[in-house]
C-alpha cells in the first residue's frame, strides 16, 4: 500500500502542469500583446527602451513569477503526499533511545536519504536577509519538509523489512555544491535507525 501511495504522488501532477501552463500563457500573453498591441504607436526611444526592458529585464521577472507559482504548487503537493504516507506507517515505533522499550527478537539497520534544494523565487528573497542577517524563514520551509519526508521513508522501509520498532533514530545533514559561491547548494538528509521486531 505505502507503494502504490507514493507512485501516485510521486510524478507531475495535475495541479503543477496547470499551474505552470497559467504562468507560462500569462507571460507569454503579456509579451505578445505589448508587442503587438502598442508598439505601432510608441516613438522610437521609448521602443529602444522597452526592447532593452524585454529582453533583459522581464525575462528573469518572468522566471521568478514561473518559480514562486510552480515551485508553491509543487511543495503544496509533497506536504500532502508525505502528510498520506505518514499514516500508513504510524504504526512504526520511534525513539532516539539506544535500547530498545519493548523486547524484540531481531534487528537490523535501516536508511534512508532525500535532497531537498530552494528554488530560484526562494533564494531571491532569502537575498535580501543576508543583507541585514537573521533568521531565514523562506529557507525553513523546503527544509522542514525535508525532514518529515525523510522520516516517513525511514518508517517505509522499517515495515517493508518487517521491522515494528525504530530506535536510536539519528538524521544527519550535509551540503552538496560549492559553498565558497553559494551556488548550487542542495542540503543532504541522511536518516538511520536501528530496527526491531516485537517478540
Amino acid at each position: 500500500m505505502s507503494e502504490n501511495i507514493h507512485q501516485q504522488h510521486s510524478g507531475i501532477s495535475l495541479k503543477v502542469l496547470i499551474s505552470a501552463t497559467i504562468i507560462l500563457s500569462l507571460n507569454l500573453a503579456f509579451v505578445m500583446g505589448a508587442i503587438l498591441f502598442l508598439w505601432p504607436g510608441w516613438k522610437s526611444g521609448f521602443a529602444v527602451w522597452w526592447v532593452v526592458f524585454m529582453t533583459s529585464v522581464y525575462p528573469f521577472i518572468g522566471w521568478l513569477s514561473f518559480s514562486a507559482t510552480v515551485g508553491h504548487a509543487i511543495d503544496s503537493e509533497n506536504q500532502k503526499d508525505t502528510m498520506a504516507r505518514s499514516e500508513y506507517v504510524d504504526d512504526i515505533i520511534m525513539t532516539n533511545l539506544k535500547t530498545p522499550t519493548m523486547s524484540a527478537v531481531d534487528s537490523g539497520l535501516v536508511m534512508a536519504s532525500i535532497v531537498v534544494a530552494a528554488s530560484h523565487w526562494q533564494l531571491f528573497r532569502s537575498g535580501f536577509r543576508r543583507i541585514i542577517g537573521g533568521r531565514v524563514p523562506i529557507l525553513q520551509k523546503p527544509l522542514e519538509w525535508g525532514r518529515k519526508e525523510v522520516i516517513v521513508r525511514l518508517k517505509e522501509q522499517a515495515k517493508q523489512s518487517g521491522w515494528t520498532q525504530l530506535h536510536n533514530v539519528r538524521i544527519e545533514t550535509s551540503i552538496i555544491g560549492n559553498v565558497a559561491n553559494g551556488k548550487g547548494l542542495k542540503t543532504e538528509l541522511h536518516a538511520y535507525a536501528t530496527g526491531a521486531r516485537n517478540t
